[in-house]
């Protein structure tokens, strides 16, 4: 991965934790762990990989989702998820408290939105 993509990934990511603080501000900032995967899709750019993280976050029972150019963030159970894309990669972000494994639903958003793919022409 070259310098200025991984300079882009940070960005984002710092963007997408600034988004997330504005929106919800009467929530208290108790999150002390953080689950991520990334990796390809098969959407042929960027913007089909942002709609197949949107299509996923409503399939996958987030609430309070949240969608710009940039990502979609969700929430579900104690856990806030934020996915976003870099060209056709796949970055998915799951926050919660201290002692609490986002792992399972960061894998879940994750491989089903790689899954996913255009049936038609997208």
């Amino acid at each position: 991965m070259s310098d200025a993509m991984r300079i882009r990934i940070r960005v984002i990511f710092a963007s997408i934790m600034i988004v997330a603080a504005v929106v919800t501000p009467s929530l208290p900032a108790s999150a002390a762990s953080l689950f991520y995967f990334k990796g390809p899709t098969k959407a042929p750019n960027e913007h089909m990989c942002l709609s197949f993280a949107r299509d996923q976050a409503s399939r996958h029972n987030l609430q309070n989702i949240k969608h710009d150019n940039l990502g979609v963030g969700g929430t579900r159970d104690n856990f806030f998820a934020v996915m976003t894309c870099v060209g056709t990669v796949i970055v998915v972000m799951v926050s919660g408290d201290t002692g609490t494994d986002g792992a399972p639903l960061a894998k879940e958003l994750f491989d089903a939105v790689q899954r996913e793919q255009c049936i038609d022409a997208c």
